[in-house]
């Protein structure tokens, strides 16, 4: 149990990383570079075989893995803590930032906006497509051989995810904490944003086992 905590942990923290490093870049006026940093946080999981509740529900039904429910729930409660840390680290650094705050501003009005049926709507389809994305990624850092080869199926996907402005709810998680975005409407939004990353993988999975 507690290499399962340390490991979620350490992917929610370097989700955390991720998040802090899109940050940064888009506090200083880049426009791609924030989606080019992002993958950096995943590729570092998946290499070091860190538990990632994004990249590891789409296998759910993969009985070869043998990923059980109760793995999920403990990988999903690391990943939150190790976000949330990180996110209140970053505030603790880069809290009187000027550019920083304002681009935290910016992000967190498109993350956490007002709570409707048409935002919820909106975050659910957002996160569905992030969800297989995720998925995509690590599948096939999975298959790839090289140095390389795996950054290349890490990179695309993730990179797309996060200049499309795809929800992600482990990293949601880091921009709530760093952002001091904290409200019910942003936590159920970020409900919302599991839900629809579990789906959009979990779907894709099941579409690729139905042509295999």
């Amino acid at each position: 149990m507690i290499k399962k905590i340390v490991k979620g942990f350490s992917a929610g923290f370097l989700i955390g990383m991720a998040g802090a490093l899109f940050m940064l870049a888009k506090a200083q006026g880049f426009k791609l570079l924030p989606s080019l940093v992002f993958p950096v946080g995943l590729f570092l999981i998946c290499t070091f075989g860190f538990d990632l509740y994004t990249g590891k529900i789409g296998f759910v039904f993969d009985k070869s893995r043998g990923i059980k429910i109760a793995d999920l729930i403990t990988m999903f409660v690391s990943n939150a803590v190790g976000a949330i840390l990180f996110g209140l680290i970053f505030t603790a650094i880069f809290g009187g930032d000027a550019a920083v705050s304002a681009a935290a501003e910016a992000v967190a009005n498109a993350k956490f906006g007002e709570l409707t049926a048409l935002s919820a709507a909106l975050v659910l389809l957002k996160s569905a497509l992030c969800g297989m994305l995720v998925y995509i990624g690590v599948y096939l850092f999975g298959k790839c051989e090289g140095f390389g080869a795996k950054a290349l199926a890490i990179w695309i996907p993730i990179a797309s995810f996060v200049y499309l402005g795809l929800d992600h709810s482990i990293a949601n998680m880091f921009y709530f904490s760093a952002m001091n975005s904290f409200s019910l409407e942003g936590a159920a939004l970020i409900a919302v944003a599991v839900v629809g990353n579990s789906i959009g993988a979990i779907l894709f999975d099941r579409a690729l086992a139905l042509i295999r």
